[in-house]
């Protein structure tokens, strides 16, 4: 296991578990039910079980579950997000004939349960932080972690994961992709990209980069997230709505074309950040000169949108003081939990028709083009 991705891991737990607030949240509930005046308020202990249920699935819907059995790999029966916290507060509020008394009593236990788990996986996860930090981006100096950074390619589509012709054709498109957008950012020629490893179950693949073409990247990708987020969330919503329209054609047809646009916007947001981002660095970079950066801007489009659709994911795992850079990396890993909550609510049919729009075809594919230097996805870092 790559010591980056490790680290982010442990991180990813401390930003939905503490930074986003669940465990001070449940803290002050356990207060709050303590209080007598309010131990037999049962519109308050129903308003506290199903706050603290919402923001449980939404845990047990991220990414948290399987990165805490890798993390604590012992005892994971003491794992907050293996227990049945949320099914015994479905079955807590679906009661009708509990009394107050019982619901505060079991609401009680379950809440305390809930902290005990966390606090101990806290506890056991800062403990591998402590060994795992020293050794974080090799021990490299500050130096040369200005130049590089670290990214991670995640792939969760099933049809990919589980097809090595399929794979193969993804790290090939990736190889030309990254080429061709570090020559709209970067006027140096770009260094081989190399591959560090690749890690099983969703099949990270973990790849070394010139770090500021990475950040740009990166901040690319989570535009198209959130572009893809609101696609999924007017899909999540637009049924009920289209049933208030009583078979008004005009409104239905209205809500297709602006679900098609919302679709279109992916791409289109994704290829407009892009050439934002090119002409604002090459007002600084008078060597920026990429052949047809239209086209180029084009491609990556494609690329970035495929992933992104098929519901894979981007992770920038570096080490840095920079705010905006920690913000940029907190946003990313806030929208991608957004879209793969919402993707899962989609049709089979919703399903295909973003495959049918946004799937790269073989005819699509062109030849790479002619560079001062081929930018290679190597094995484990030394050169072909």
């Amino acid at each position: 296991m790559n010591i980056n991705t490790m680290i982010e891991m442990i991180n990813n737990f401390n930003q939905t578990v503490v930074e986003s607030g669940f465990q001070r949240d449940i803290q002050e509930y356990i207060a709050t039910i303590a209080q007598p005046q309010n131990s037999q308020n049962i519109v308050l202990l129903k308003d506290i079980a199903t706050k603290t249920n919402e923001s449980l699935k939404s845990i047990l819907n991220s990414d948290l579950p399987d990165i805490l059995k890798i993390l604590i790999p012992v005892n994971q029966e003491n794992i907050f997000t293996n227990s049945n916290h949320s099914e015994i507060i479905d079955k807590l509020l679906s009661d009708p004939q509990i009394n107050t008394s019982q619901f505060h009593a079991q609401l009680t236990q379950t809440l305390n349960n809930i902290i005990t788990q966390i606090k101990n996986n806290k506890n056991t996860i800062n403990q591998l932080s402590s060994i795992l930090t020293p050794y974080y981006n090799y021990q490299a100096d500050k130096d040369k972690l200005q130049k590089r950074a670290v990214i991670s390619l995640i792939f969760k589509n099933i049809d990919t994961v589980t097809n090595l012709k399929k794979f193969a054709s993804s790290l090939t498109k990736w190889n030309r992709t990254i080429h061709l957008y570090h020559q709209l950012v970067s006027s140096k020629s770009p260094k081989d990209v190399e591959l560090l490893n690749i890690q099983n179950g969703s099949l990270d693949v973990i790849i070394n980069m010139d770090v500021n073409v990475a950040i740009n990247f990166t901040e690319i990708v989570k535009y198209g997230l959130q572009a893809f987020g609101g696609y999924l969330l007017y899909k999540s919503s637009i049924k009920e709505i289209v049933k208030a329209y009583l078979g008004n054609k005009k409104l239905i047809k209205a809500e297709r074309e602006r679900e098609q646009e919302l679709l279109n916007n992916v791409g289109i947001v994704i290829e407009a950040k892009i050439n934002e981002q090119y002409k604002k660095i090459l007002t600084g970079d008078s060597l920026l000169k990429p052949d047809n950066p239209t086209k180029i801007a084009s491609e990556v489009t494609k690329t970035i949108a495929e992933h992104i659709v098929l519901g894979n994911d981007i992770k920038l795992l570096i080490k840095t003081d920079s705010e905006k850079t920690v913000n940029l990396i907190t946003e990313i890993n806030k929208e991608s939990l957004t879209v793969r909550n919402e993707l899962k609510k989609l049709s089979s049919d919703d399903k295909k028709l973003l495959l049918d729009q946004y799937t790269i075809k073989e005819e699509d594919k062109k030849e790479e083009p002619k560079s001062k230097k081929k930018s290679k996805i190597l094995r484990n870092g030394n050169k072909e």
